[in-house]
């Protein structure tokens, strides 16, 4: 990603530099006003988590935030360096630059279900909150989801993983049943 920055600056500069294109005077205002926008839900997350890292980690005392941008967003960091980051180039005058970081959600998404799949695993409480931020009844969404898909692609069948901990541990027996019972999973 940091390759990205430093290409999309680069091409802002040579675009201001060589007037590649032009853009009408009241974007990099607007662009500005969504810019400031981004930094200040930025600027929230900071002060709402603070186990924030450059890298994807559990760290030690770790707890679930879902008040706040987090009771929200699921991802509210991501969500306000996308605008940062979309609206900069614009801000600097260069839609050529704009297309560089139109890279930057597909790094996003590649980070996200890295995480996703690390917190779920690893964080106490994550998957009740993922569940409370998607809505009620995530679980039989997996069920019905499931059954269309042995529908759809016959005998093949689906694994199961189970993650223990201090949340689910009593409701380990009825899972492993479930898992047991369902003719499209492969116990």
């Amino acid at each position: 990603s940091g390759l990205l920055f430093i290409t999309s600056f680069l091409v802002a500069a040579f675009n201001y530099r060589y007037h590649w294109h032009t853009i009408p005077s009241i974007v990099p205002y607007i662009a500005s006003i969504i810019f400031l926008i981004g930094y200040a839900l930025y600027a929230e997350v900071l002060r709402e988590y603070a186990w924030l890292s450059r890298t994807i980690e559990v760290q030690e005392n770790q707890k679930v935030v879902d008040t706040g941008l987090y009771g929200i967003v699921r991802h509210p960091m991501y969500s306000a360096t996308l605008l940062l980051f979309l609206a900069m180039p614009l801000v600097l005058g260069s839609v050529v630059s704009l297309l560089c970081f139109l890279l930057y959600p597909v790094l996003i998404i590649k980070r996200l279900k890295n995480e996703e799949a690390l917190l779920e695993e690893e964080l106490d409480g994550y998957k009740e909150y993922h569940d409370a931020v998607r809505g009620e009844g995530a679980f039989e969404k997996l069920d019905h989801n499931a059954r269309i898909y042995a529908e759809k692609n016959g005998s093949q069948k689906l694994g199961a993983n189970i993650a223990i901990n201090k949340i689910n541990r009593d409701s380990v027996a009825d899972t492993l049943r479930y898992v047991k019972e369902s003719p499209f999973i492969q116990s």
